[in-house]
C-alpha cells in the first residue's frame, strides 16, 4: 500500500500529505461542492461525509501513531478519529472540540457502517455558517465547510509534523510512521 515500504523521512511524509493525500480531499470538494451535478443525480450527501469521516480516522492514525484497533492493542478508529478532530480540526474551528463525539456518533458510525447517519441528522451542502450548529437538537454538517476545514486541517497537520526521533508524541514523525505501518 505504501511506497516506498520503509519509514518516511520528514520531507517524504510532508510530500505524501501535500502531493498525494490532499488531492483526494480537493477532488472530493470539486466533485461534490464546486461542480454542479446533473439534475437526475443531484448533490451527494452521504458520500462526502463518509469520505471525510474515514479520512479523520486515517489522519488520526498518522497523528496519534496508532493504526491498530482496540482488540489488537491500539486506540481504535473511534478514539483516534476523535483526537484528530478535537486537536487538529479544533484548531481550524473550535466547534469541533465540543462536537467531535456527536459528529463521530451520528455521522461516522452510521454513515461508514450503514451508509446513513445514525438517528436524526441534518446535512447541508452550502451552509458554512450553520456548520456544527444545532437545529432541533440535531448537529448540522455543511459538506462545503467540512471539506474546507479538512483541507485546512490536513495542511496544519503537515506543517506541524515534527521530527521527534525518540518518543511517540502526537504529530511527530515517529507517530506518523508507526501509524502508517500499523494501518498496513
Amino acid at each position: 500500500m505504501w511506497y516506498p515500504p520503509k519509514n518516511y523521512s520528514l520531507a517524504e511524509a510532508k510530500d505524501f500529505i501535500e502531493k498525494d493525500f490532499l488531492k483526494v480531499i480537493k477532488r472530493t470538494k470539486y466533485l461534490y461542492v464546486e461542480r454542479k451535478p446533473r439534475k437526475n443525480i443531484g448533490y451527494g450527501f452521504f458520500e462526502p461525509i463518509l469520505l471525510c469521516m474515514s479520512w479523520c480516522d486515517f489522519l488520526g492514525a498518522l497523528y496519534c501513531g496508532s493504526g491498530k484497533e482496540v482488540r489488537r492493542g491500539g486506540l481504535g478508529s473511534t478514539k483516534r478519529s476523535k483526537i484528530f478532530i478535537e486537536d487538529v480540526l479544533g484548531e481550524i474551528n473550535t466547534k469541533y472540540k465540543t462536537s467531535a463525539e456527536e459528529l463521530i456518533k451520528i455521522y461516522r458510525h452510521g454513515t461508514v457502517h450503514a451508509y446513513a447517519p445514525f438517528k436524526c441528522f441534518h446535512i447541508e451542502v452550502f451552509s458554512p455558517e450553520k456548520h456544527l450548529e444545532k437545529s432541533d437538537k440535531r448537529l448540522i454538517v455543511s459538506i462545503d465547510a467540512f471539506l474546507t476545514d479538512l483541507i485546512a486541517g490536513t495542511r496544519k497537520f503537515k506543517e506541524s509534523l515534527h521530527l521527534n526521533s525518540t518518543t511517540l508524541t502526537k504529530g511527530s514523525l515517529v507517530a506518523f510512521n508507526k501509524g502508517r505501518i500499523e494501518l498496513e
